[in-house]
């Protein structure tokens, strides 16, 4: 239930039983393992990233949950940070050909997190502690019981809260997520899951350069604003249905009926400044997909009504989307695929295809293109905010894309995938940060249209021999508005780590240690708009080039489960939003432990 695939790859790096021999406290401490993926951070727990794919973020990059649809409709943003680890089973990533296929609006990278689905005549109970600088500290508790025949009920909480590093960044948010899944044959079952989300953050606007000499004394730096604060509150609940209602168990039926609400409050009362802003959307999906000795087929319905104070309060987007996998032997296996959406009474097609071939076993080359319509979020369209200066309305933007590249894997002890990717955007638009000083909130300036190029090369690479294994990544990434070189994001992202693993104590203990590395070079960089919840092209400072190492190890001692880092080794300063400096050398704790009876 929730693939948006069909099926659960449990050798992905990126489903629960490999992510859960890592240090990760949330996903966005994984992304670096997705080549052509880059997460912009500001430094401090729980405040708003911003997800990456080939130099695009944003309402770029679809965030399903279960194969529905997370994207904030006002600006497009989900917070990473708000999906707990403990409610994931895998993330399936889709940043190919077929990206746009699964995401409303026109997205060109489709993140789906399932989660995980429970079937257990016995209590399950498990703690997850977690514990690092600033007295931050996440909990994570969720039990999990059968409560009648074939009906499962589980409830889990999260508390993630600290005092953060520098001045007003305080961090109190929790989540609340409940399920009921009755499982009424072994052909069908339904489920419904109450996902709650309140998180209280101070906003401080990064340090104030004009007041401070050394932005990385966290005692002595001064920031821009001393009492901006945002509360938010999330609700998402989805009623979720999935059978095998064909002679062939593995033709599958989904259907999602699903309603979120979001309200943000911002307010600073020392400029006497605030405002409220509200977004809600019920929607419902369905998906069928076959499957025949000669290939697989999927067939798709979406509907989306989205509600705000923005536009005429009510804007609907339904799709139709398909596509048709087929098989010649082991050798060549062409994909075809298309979605036919009319967003907000605008229709469009995209379409694409892919086509890789294996001359040999564990060898594959691959190509494939799409082309496809995005759209302009609700505040991009219809926001008449004083903080954002229009120069021309932006327009529905018309993306096209093209890759080619190699895949090797001959055992379970190499893979190595490289890929040269192309995408042209006509009628671009986006946001540029103006320069400001306190206590003036900052204004941006939405430009556009424009025609963007994106080009790059993105690889991985695994190694095990004996009981070490290594892992790296490079993102190559040449993005250009109207042949003007723009590095929003780094050209170069090198990434790897090297770790060893075995039992002891008879086989009482199993321990993993490792070291990780990443190497970014220096940027333009993306600003964070505090009082927009919005991120714009940067106009200050920029990031410059930096090199970063982390210890950890995990000890796994029957049912508990230990882990340790020691992140930022050599104490680099460095910053990846202007200007919120990312934390010095720390030391992480944390502990998992379940319960069964």
């Amino acid at each position: 239930m929730g693939s948006i695939f069909s099926r659960i790859d449990s050798s992905s790096m990126f489903h629960r039983s490999h992510m859960a021999w890592t240090d990760a406290k949330y996903f966005g401490d994984l992304v670096w393992r997705a080549p052509r993926l880059f997460l912009i951070d500001l430094g401090e727990a729980g405040k708003p990233n911003h997800l990456n794919a080939f130099g695009m973020g944003g309402s770029s990059i679809a965030i399903l949950l279960d194969g529905r649809p997370l994207n904030d409709p006002l600006t497009g943003m989900f917070n990473l940070y708000d999906m707990p680890m403990e409610f994931v089973e895998q993330v399936e990533i889709s940043t190919g050909s077929d990206g746009f296929l699964f995401g409303q609006g026109g997205t060109s990278t489709t993140l789906n997190f399932v989660t995980r689905q429970f079937n257990s005549l016995r209590p399950i109970t498990k703690i997850r502690y977690n514990q690092s600088q600033s007295e931050t500290i996440l909990t994570d508790i969720f039990f999990t019981q059968n409560v009648a025949r074939s009906l499962n009920f589980m409830v889990a909480f999260q508390r993630h809260a600290g005092d953060g590093r520098y001045g007003n960044t305080a961090l109190d948010a929790w989540n609340l997520r409940t399920r009921l899944r009755y499982n009424i044959s072994e052909r069908f079952n339904i489920s419904l899951t109450d996902f709650y989300t309140k998180s209280f953050n101070g906003f401080n606007g990064g340090v104030d350069l004009a007041t401070t000499s050394t932005i990385y004394d966290n005692v002595a730096a001064a920031v821009r604003y001393g009492d901006a604060t945002e509360k938010l509150t999330r609700r998402d609940v989805t009623l979720s249905m999935i059978g095998s209602f064909f002679q062939d168990s593995s033709s599958i039926s989904q259907l999602s009926l699903f309603y979120s609400n979001n309200v943000r409050e911002f307010n600073d009362p020392s400029l006497n400044y605030g405002r409220s802003q509200s977004s809600s959307f019920v929607g419902t999906r369905f998906t069928q997909n076959f499957v025949t000795r000669g290939g697989e087929a999927l067939i798709g319905f979406d509907y989306q009504e989205q509600k705000s104070q923005l536009g005429d309060g009510s804007h609907v987007i339904v799709a139709l989307f398909s596509k048709l996998a087929m098989h010649f032997g082991g050798f060549l296996a062409p994909s075809f695929f298309g979605r036919y959406e009319v967003h907000r009474a605008q229709p469009s097609l995209g379409f694409g295809a892919s086509v890789p071939l294996t001359p040999t076993p564990g060898v594959q080359l691959f190509a494939g293109f799409n082309q496809f319509v995005s759209y302009p979020t609700l505040v991009e369209a219809y926001s008449r905010d004083t903080s954002i200066v229009r120069s021309l309305g932006a327009k529905d933007q018309r993306q096209r894309f093209a890759e080619a590249g190699l895949r090797v894997k001959p055992d379970s002890s190499v893979a190595f995938s490289l890929s040269l990717f192309q995408r042209v955007i006509n009628d671009a638009s986006g946001f540029l940060a103006l320069p400001s000083s306190p206590p003036e909130y900052q204004k941006v300036v939405m430009m556009g249209p424009y025609d963007a190029r994106i080009r790059g090369i993105a690889g991985s690479l695994m190694l095990r021999f004996w009981k070490l294994e290594g892992y790296g990544t490079l993102t190559f990434t040449d993005y250009r508005q109207a042949d003007t070189t723009k590095t929003l994001v780094p050209q170069f992202l090198l990434t790897g780590e090297l770790s060893y693993r075995d039992t002891f104590f008879e086989a009482a203990l199993d321990a993993k240690a490792g070291m990780r590395s990443r190497f970014v070079s220096g940027h333009q960089g993306m600003e964070f708009i505090p009082h927009l919840h919005l991120y714009a092209e940067n106009a200050g400072p920029r990031p410059g080039q930096f090199t970063t190492f982390d210890v950890f190890a995990i000890l796994r001692i029957g049912d508990a489960q230990i882990t340790l880092s020691w992140e930022n080794v050599l104490n680099t300063n460095y910053f990846i939003t202007p200007v919120y400096p990312m934390p010095g050398r720390n030391f992480r704790f944390g502990v998992d432990w379940i319960f069964i009876d």
